[in-house]
Order: structure tokens, then sequence, then C-alpha cells
């Protein structure tokens, strides 16, 4: 656009201020959502892209479903070495153990002691699968001696704040077990970028660990392999089941695979992920969001523009009338609208600067405003920037360079034009624009929906009253006197001592159960006999299991309903059965005592499986559960802090509530609901802002016709009923639209879940209503000021 083009842009957008304004502010609310959308898309797909050797780096999965589909993050202490030693197309084989699931141990060194969660046991060979840059240290020697341990870079600031922490020591309970030992600091790497799906402080050697290392079932252990150069994988997978029964039998508990690292973030949804993961589906789905947005504030763009037609009818025929060509008219208005787009660039990175903290609330993350002025995403907003200019101006433009100068200096033909073809792609802009936002608004009820039910189904236990402490040594070893203690406050109903909890399950064995002829891969669940009455769940057939009874805690078992389904038997039939447990070279000999109502374990993606639940000694307990009186919350907490405090004064007491834990598994869920929330009203804001502009045209446009009606006796009411008709009528057609469209694209989403909210149409007659409801207060005013006006004033000066 020349010199010429550019001032005289300037002064139609300063003459119109009204008309420029509604168009700055839908553009540049379009544009930030569309940064801040991809900002969120941004970090999603740079998760694990820091590893160089990311297209050759693996992580091994199990299954036990039927389908052969993998079922769990985790595997077994003796899998990664026997991969290596049986598949030569695997150049490293490298296993991550957790102390226990997701527990913290105490680290201390001189008076400072902390309690962290950080903490792997890994294989010398991590750091060649793994990118994790060393500051300090050798990493091909790092973890290669027992009791060598890696930092990272925040450990050892918080450890040895002035001085070189590489060839000191810290005292870790890395056993959990109350015996600190001496670890020697052989390594000090970068932190961790956050878009990684591991997160450590500290890297313990693998031969630190203090009893069982090996063996072939689930276990808190995380496998990956680094392939060769060239190494195919999918010629692997053939002889994954060979390798399977060559160390497990002929009839393998679990099948195994290779996934891709890269996946893990966006297409994993794993039992004991080593955290909740994202998801490539929300990631198409915000795309398509962000380009909805922004599809709605140019279809304002082209809508104010083709119904100011008739204002600037005459500028164009003086134009061609002294020379102007068409291509020339084109340009300037080109050029006007991508000014209008550069503008509104510019202010939307203010705009998204101030809703960064809003969409770091609503999903989770922590991206800094510095994400937004990172050279791929100011290039990104360029292009977005060009692409509105072009995409909202494109129409207008060529609309208007098409007026016959002879017709529109004499001022005739330009109703038509404005109020004929113009007016029925204004019409379908319209139910465009409000097809996305009642869509938005029916997904976002649907979703919340879903998110009633995940927050308020019955999962088979009191979930909100159990509070959750993990244990130390010093506890377990006392977990009569802790239990007496505990008990004898009255804000403290039941408590039990369990492996694992629900939301952080995924442990296995082998069981053989009479009158079933192969052996079975079930998940087990250790439990004391205090479980059921902790967990308010309830005997259905048989009886409960007797902390009392010692036949019960070495032969007894429990079983759930989803169990006794999955074999075919009645809950009556299976009491008594006799049962065999296989786990880890041990065998533990029982019988079936009785059948517990279900409960779910994991999230409600899956349905609930078949569960052991049986008592075991008490060195593998890592939890104590304590059912609490809600209203008495503060009070229980306290009561059992002052516990800890007396009994094991060197172990930080913490605790979570099962409820939140089990909230932390839907976490993508949430942010969904609620990024749909936010960015569904936001569409509808734009919609009517456009909406607002077309009134303000109706109405000056139709100011005549107005002025006749009232002049002949028309009232108010039927003035606004009239000029409102078309606009309802526009706002329905969007919402038959929408309906089919959100009831399908909804009713896929919930099949994810095993567990869903009934899908009906009252959210879609509910978003539809609303989004009418929205549209005619937005003309209203508009309306009945021009009903309200003087029809003397308005024939003298039509």
């Amino acid at each position: 656009m020349n010199r010429h083009h550019f001032f005289f842009a300037i002064r139609s957008f300063a003459r119109n201020r009204g008309y420029s304004a509604l168009n700055l502010i839908g553009l540049s609310v379009g544009l930030a959502c569309c940064l801040l959308l991809l900002l969120y898309i941004r970090d999603e797909l740079q998760y694990d892209r820091y590893n160089t050797r990311l297209d050759r780096l693996y992580r091994l999965v199990s299954s036990n479903s039927e389908d052969g589909q993998p079922t769990n993050a985790n595997s077994a202490f003796s899998i990664g070495p026997a991969l290596e030693n049986d598949f030569p197309e695997i150049e490293r084989a490298v296993r991550l153990v957790k102390p226990g699931f997701n527990q913290k141990r105490v680290v201390e060194r001189g008076d400072f002691r902390a309690n962290e969660e950080g903490i792997f046991f890994a294989d010398s060979t991590v750091f060649d699968a793994f990118t994790f840059p060393f500051e300090e240290g050798n990493p091909a020697k790092a973890l290669t001696q027992p009791y060598s341990l890696v930092l990272s870079q925040s450990a050892a600031s918080k450890y040895f704040p002035d001085e070189d922490a590489l060839g000191q020591a810290l005292r870790i309970d890395a056993n959990n077990d109350g015996t600190f030992k001496a670890f020697t600091i052989t390594g000090v790497v970068d932190d961790l970028p956050r878009t990684s799906h591991i997160s450590f402080d500290f890297l313990i050697s693998f031969s630190s660990q203090e009893g069982r290392t090996e063996g072939w079932g689930w276990d808190p252990v995380w496998t990956y392999v680094l392939l060769r150069d060239g190494a195919d994988m999918a010629s692997m997978r053939p002889r994954f089941h060979e390798f399977m029964v060559k160390y497990t039998g002929a009839e393998p508990r679990y099948e195994i695979d290779l996934q891709p690292v890269g996946d893990i973030r966006l297409k994993s949804h794993l039992r004991a992920e080593l955290e909740p993961g994202g998801s490539m589906e929300f990631v198409y789905l915000f795309s398509a969001i962000g380009a909805f947005i922004l599809l709605l504030a140019c279809i304002n763009f082209m809508n104010l523009a083709t119904a100011r037609a008739s204002k600037r009818a005459r500028e164009v025929g003086v134009r061609k009338a002294i020379g102007a060509e068409r291509r020339q008219l084109v340009a300037q208005f080109m050029g006007e609208s991508t000014l209008m787009a550069v503008a509104a660039a510019i202010l939307a990175v203010g705009i998204a600067a101030l809703g960064l903290p809003v969409l770091n609330t609503l999903s989770g993350k922590t991206i800094d405003t510095g994400a937004l002025l990172a050279a791929p995403v100011l290039l990104a907003l360029l292009g977005l920037a060009a692409a509105t200019g072009i995409a909202a101006g494109a129409y207008p433009a060529l609309f208007l360079a098409s007026f016959r100068p002879s017709l529109v200096l004499k001022g005739s033909g330009m109703s038509g034009r404005v109020s004929g073809r113009g007016e029925t792609i204004r019409r379908a802009l319209v139910i465009f624009q409000f097809f996305v936002g009642i869509t938005l608004l029916a997904g976002t009820l649907i979703v919340r929906s879903q998110m009633d039910i995940v927050g308020s189904m019955y999962l088979g236990f009191d979930r909100e009253t159990v509070l959750v402490a993990p244990l130390s040594d010093s506890i377990r070893d006392r977990t009569n006197a802790v239990k007496d203690r505990l008990l004898a406050d009255p804000s403290i109903r039941a408590a039990t001592l369990t492996q694992q909890v629900p939301a952080r399950a995924g442990d296995g064995a082998g069981y053989e159960i009479e009158g079933v002829d192969e052996r079975q891969s079930l998940y087990r669940f250790l439990a004391d006999g205090d479980f059921t009455e902790t967990y308010g769940t309830h005997i259905v057939s048989g009886r409960d299991l007797s902390t009392e009874s010692e036949a019960d805690r070495d032969h007894g078992f429990l079983v759930n309903e989803a169990f006794v389904r999955s074999f075919g038997f009645t809950n009556d039939d299976i009491v008594g059965k006799s049962i065999t447990q296989f786990y880890a070279g041990t065998t533990r000999e029982g019988s079936i005592e009785g059948v517990v109502q279900d409960f779910n374990i994991f999230s409600l993606r899956e349905s609930i499986p078949a569960v052991v639940i049986a008592p075991m000694p008490a060195e593998y307990y890592r939890y104590l559960s304590i059912r609490i009186v809600p209203a008495d919350a503060n009070r229980a907490i306290q009561h059992t802090a002052s516990i800890w405090q007396d009994l094991s004064p060197e172990y930080p007491f913490e605790y979570f509530f099962l409820d939140n834990d089990f909230a932390r598994l839907h976490a993508s869920e949430q942010s969904l609901a609620s990024v749909f929330r936010v960015f569904s009203l936001i569409a509808v804001l734009i919609a009517c802002l456009g909406l607002f502009g077309l009134a303000a045209f109706v109405c000056e446009f139709r100011r005549k016709e107005v002025g006749i009606r009232k002049a002949l006796g028309a009232s108010v009411r039927s003035i606004l009923l009239l000029l409102s008709r078309e606009f309802v009528l526009l706002v329905l057609a969007a919402m038959a639209l929408a309906a089919p469209v959100t009831w399908l694209a909804m009713k896929s989403w919930l099949q994810q879940f095993a567990y869903s909210a009934p899908l009906s149409f009252w959210p879609i007659l509910v978003a539809g209503i609303a989004a009418l409801a929205v549209a005619l207060a937005t003309v209203s005013f508009q309306y009945a000021r021009a009903a309200l006006a003087n029809p003397v004033r308005a024939l003298r000066e039509a």
C-alpha cells in the first residue's frame, strides 16, 4: 500500500472510530486466543524433544488385555538386561526404578533434612540413552559404583548452596527403613526441561538397591531401550512373544511392546505413568478452537465491511471515474484490512500476556511470558496476521471494487447490491458464527457433566473421607500402637495398612484358582484386615478378613465382583475355593474367604479389573490409610501429625486426601472443561461484537422504513419484533446445525470413559437458548433506540 493509501486508511479508521474499534477488538481478541492456544500446543509438542537420540529411544510397555493393547507403563526388574542380551538391535537398555510408587525419601546433609520425591535408582547406561547434560562429572562413570549419586542443578544448589557438590556426600534413607547411608556425588546435571515426561533431582546407582532387584512381575520399574542406528523396530515386534515364553513360560502373564518416547506425552494413557499425560486429541481440538475463533473475527470484519459498502460506494465511484483500476482498488482495501490485522496483532501480544496466567491456571502449565517473544511464536503471529488480513479483506475488497461508477455516483443501484447478494452472505456468516458458539457452549456443558460424574460418582469406597500418609520404617514397625493411638481420637474412625492405594495401583501377580485351568495374571491389592472398614467397601458374599486371625494373615484372600464375573462364577460359588499367588519367586497359598464389592483402582476411563486382595507382612506396606470424620478433618490431621512426631520425629509427616489423588488422574479432562468454558464464551463474545455492528447497520439502513411505520401507527413492540425476527431465525438455524455436530462429537469423546454421563439434547438446547438470549441482548439496544427515535427526524434526513 503506497503512502497515499496508508494515510487515507488512517483517516478512514479515525473517522469511523466505532466501526474500527469493533473490528480491532474482534481481530485482536481472536489473534490473542490463537496465540495462547499456539503456546499451549507448542508446549505439548515439545515434550521430550530435548533428547538428541529421540528417534531411537523407546519405552517398554506391557499388556494383560485381551486385545493386546498396552495397559502398563511399568515393567519387570529383569526384562531390560534380557532384552539387551537377546536383541542385537538394542544398543542400550536402561531401568529407572522408583523407591515405591510415587513415594518420597528423606535426604539429609548435616542438620538440614528434607523429604524428596524426585528420586530414581538408575542403570549406569542412562546417560547413553537420555540427553542429560552434565555440568560436573563424567557420565560414563557416574553411576557405575554402588552408592553413587547424580544430582540435578536445583538439588545441588539446595544442599550445597555455596560450594561444589562434586565428590561430597548426602545421606539418604533410600529404602525407607530408617537406615541412612552416605551416597557420594559423582555428577551434577542440568535441570531437566519442564517438557520432559521424566522428572528427577536424584539419580542413585542401580547397584545401591537393597533387597530384590530381579523378577518378572510388575514392579515400580520403567524400562527404556536405545535402538542401534538403522534398527527396524517393526521386525522386532513378532519376536517379543517368543522372548516372554523363553523367560516366563509357555503362557506369559503379559505381553510386551516398545513405545516411542516421543509418543508418551500425547499418545499414552497407561497405568503407572510417571506423570499424567496430555492428549493428541486435545492438541487437535485446541488447534480447531483457535482456528474457529480467528475465523469468527475475520467473519466480523467481512460482515461489517460489506454492510458498510454503501458508505464507501461514492468513494469507489470517484476513484474509478478518475482512472483507478480494479486491481488498485482491491490492493487499497486489502491493504486496509492488513493494516488493521497488523495493529490487532500488536494489541494481541498484550492481551495474550495478560491472559497467559489464566491459561496456565486452566491447563496446569507454567509457560512464562518470554515464550510470547520466542522467534517461532513471533513468526507464527506474523503469519497469522498476514493470513487474517488477507482472509478478512479479500471478499470486502473484491465486493467494493466491483461497484460501477455510473450507478453509485447517481445514487442508484446500491441498495440492491448491499441488501441482495451481500445480505445473503452476511446471513450465512452470522449462522456460522453462532453455530461455532453454540457447539462450544454445548460441548462445555457436556464436558462439565462428565466431570461431575468423575467428581461425584461412587467409586466403591469413601474417597472423600480417606486420608493417606506414606509410611516410614519407624511407623511400620509400630503399626499396632499407631492404630490404637489413632483410634483413641473420635475424629478418626478406622485405619488400614496398604501396599498401594486407588489411583496409584499397578502391581500384578500370577494366580492359580481352583476350577480355572490356566494361571492368570491379575492385579493384587495388598492390605490388612481393616481395609474394608477403612475404605467403606462392603462384603457381598462370604466374610471379611480379620487382623486378629493368623490364618487370615497367612492364607486369606478377598476378591472383587469383577473377579467373580471374569471367571463365570457366582459370588457364593467362589467363596472357599483355593487360590495360589505367585510373585517374584514366592508362593502364597490360601482360600478365597469373601467377595468385596467392586471399587475403582484406576481412572474412570477403564472398567474395574479383576482384583485379588490379601494381607502381607508389614514390610510390604507403604501407606497408612485413615478414615476420618469429615467435620473434624483438621483435628484428625493434627492428631496424626502428633503421633508421627512422637514415634518418627526424624521423618516429616506428609499426607494427601484420596479424592484429590484420584482427581489427578483426570487432570487433562478438567483442563479441557476449563478451556472449553473460557473459549466458548470468547467465541460468543466475538460473534456478538459483529452482531452489534450489524444491528447498527440495519438500523441505519432501515431508518426511513422505521420512520414510516411509526408515522403510520406501528408500536415500539411491533418494530422491535420486526427488526429482531431475522436474527432470531439466524440463531435458530445455527442451533439446528450445531445439534447433530455436537451430538456426534461429544458421543465420540464420551466413549473413552468406561463410566460416562448420559448424552442428551438438553445441553444443546440450553446452549442455543443462551446464545439466543445473548444475541437478543446484543441487538436490543440498537433496535430499541431505532424504535424510540422521532419518525419526523428520520423522514426528514432520509
